[in-house]
């Protein structure tokens, strides 16, 4: 049965996470399709999204076609069109945060087991999981360089939680980004994504905030 989360995000039951158990998928929906940039194993690039999803799959996730399992948890969502999914060994039911600012939405979940620096020396171990998955919602149409610099910032942000919450690390191997925005006409607002831009410093302020209520709920 689908049960409603802040923002308009829904929870779903799954029958697969990929190890033939149960497992659940957090997806929102949208009325009109937004123009997003993702770095999704399915519905990555820049192109128009009707939904996304945030899918939780096992700990020892070793599906062997990982594209085909994603768009079978796309179908039985019934979701149609074109859209993001996401995976992550996180159990997105109960994990999923949010945080929103000046209308810019944020859902990110965050697994962190194997989090480590992105630059290491050559041929480091096989990591172990760890994904932290970041979905960004602006609220006015934005250039498509706006949206490439929107989630090099949320990736800085992410970057800035590691360091505040004292971890020695900038993310871990698997980590994941939409920034999504409706489409229309672009105001010099939606020029640009940096950290000092209208829209940017607003979105790196709301994932700071959605990565550190993680912690938070944690040590309740």
């Amino acid at each position: 049965m689908m049960q409603q989360r802040p923002y308009s995000w829904s929870v779903s039951p799954l029958s697969d996470n990929g190890v033939g158990e149960p497992s659940s998928a957090l997806w929102k929906s949208f009325t009109e399709p937004r123009l997003a940039c993702s770095s999704a194993i399915v519905g990555g690039g820049l192109l128009a999204m009707n939904w996304v999803v945030n899918a939780t799959v096992a700990t020892q996730y070793l599906h062997p076609d990982p594209v085909q399992h994603a768009l079978s948890i796309v179908r039985e969502l019934g979701l149609v069109g074109d859209g993001a999914c996401l995976l992550t060994a996180v159990d997105v039911e109960f994990n999923a945060r949010f945080a929103a600012e000046e209308g810019v939405i944020v859902m990110a979940t965050a697994g962190i087991t194997s989090m480590g620096w992105a630059a290491v020396p050559a041929a480091p171990e096989v990591a172990r999981p760890g994904t932290i998955n970041i979905v960004v919602e602006v609220p006015e149409p934005v250039s498509p360089a706006a949206l490439v610099n929107l989630v090099m910032t949320t990736t800085e942000a992410k970057a800035q939680y590691f360091a505040e919450a004292g971890h020695p690390a900038t993310g871990t191997p698997t980590d994941a980004v939409v920034v999504l925005c409706p489409q229309g006409p672009v105001t010099m607002d939606g020029q640009y994504g940096g950290p000092r831009s209208r829209w940017g410093a607003v979105v790196a302020r709301a994932v700071l905030a959605a990565l550190h209520a993680r912690d938070r709920k944690l040590n309740e």
